[in-house]
């Protein structure tokens, strides 16, 4: 009789718990691959809740715009985000060329040169959106490939199809927990700690677009750092204010005196720039933060697993070397 073979119940169900966490991380933050998100039908969806002439009408108006609206967030996350971004940018792209060329005064072309100044950060933040929806839909695939693996192993087959015995629903439970638990404990850390890199790196270009105004018009000042706890989004995330702030510059006579048109328009670019950035930082600062919550949740939960598994494996080789049984597992 050939040796029976050895019971994958617990690991089985540990790589599909994984797999499936990392699955349903991927569908969050990618959504469906092959979709292309409109972020405006969204927009659509919810003023249409607000449409007047009575409720048949509003339901109607509702009906049109959900499947759009559907289509929409089936871009996940970082779909949705680019699908803004990428709005707001060709907005304004088309604003800053309908002006091209023109000038009017001091302040009205500080406010042009700010709005204008946001841009390129915005086009930055686009690619950023779409390789986190690219890596999202990654983490889709080969979370969906573990589950798929992790399941025939619970239940006991391997490739050739040829079953296992000695399942147990216990083990199929802690190695749930621990994938499941570990998983998420895993993106929570790694997850915060990318995303407070990139937090930092937008304070420093923050820091960077206001030392750069200043080149230009001295009397704007540079950039200071936010000391205040209550209004820093994550301390890991320096938040980078300007010296004075945008009401301080154009009510002040004496900051833009002296200056080209074009001068005080090329320091705004380089003002909104900041403005942009140092949202984008504290945004990352944000979500960080939001991610660290699940840590401990997810460390407990892999722990209980963890144990509950190191407990059955005792029991398992308690009874192994039971004297009362023989090297056969026929008891005496």
């Amino acid at each position: 009789m050939s040796p029976q073979k050895k019971d994958n119940s617990a690991s089985g169900s540990a790589i599909a718990a994984g797999g499936a966490t990392t699955a349903g991380a991927g569908v969050l933050g990618g959504g469906i691959p092959g979709t292309r998100p409109d972020a405006s039908k969204l927009g659509e969806w919810r003023s249409s809740g607000s449409a007047q002439g009575g409720r048949a009408r509003r339901a109607a108006s509702t009906a049109r715009a959900k499947a759009p609206a559907a289509k929409a967030a089936g871009g996940g996350v970082f779909g949705y985000r680019a699908s803004a971004h990428k709005k707001f940018a060709t907005e304004a792209k088309a604003n800053n060329a309908a002006h091209a060329g023109t000038t009017t005064s001091r302040v009205n072309m500080y406010h042009r040169g700010e709005y204008a100044g946001k841009i390129p950060p915005e086009d930055v933040i686009i690619r950023h959106m779409r390789r986190g929806r690219g890596v999202a839909t990654a983490a889709l695939v080969g979370g969906a490939a573990a589950t798929n693996y992790g399941v025939r192993r619970t239940q006991g087959k391997d490739w050739r199809g040829k079953v296992q015995k000695s399942q147990r629903d216990t083990d199929k439970l802690h190695g749930a927990l621990l994938g499941g638990g570990a998983a998420t404990a895993a993106g929570s850390i790694g997850g915060a700690r990318l995303m407070e890199s990139q937090g930092r790196k937008w304070s420093g270009r923050a820091a960077s677009s206001l030392g750069e105004a200043q080149k230009i018009v001295p009397n704007m000042g540079g950039h200071v750092v936010n000391p205040d706890p209550r209004r820093v989004q994550n301390p890991r995330v320096p938040d980078i204010a300007p010296a004075k702030n945008s009401s301080k510059v154009v009510n002040d006579k004496k900051i833009l005196a002296g200056k080209s048109k074009l001068q005080v328009e090329a320091a705004a670019q380089h003002r909104g720039a900041a403005k942009q950035q140092r949202y984008f930082a504290g945004v990352y600062g944000k979500t960080a933060m939001t991610a660290r919550k699940l840590r401990n949740p997810a460390l407990a939960t892999a722990g209980v697993g963890a144990a509950g598994m190191a407990l059955s494996r005792k029991k398992d080789v308690k009874k192994s070397h039971d004297p009362r049984m023989s090297a056969f597992g026929v008891e005496h």
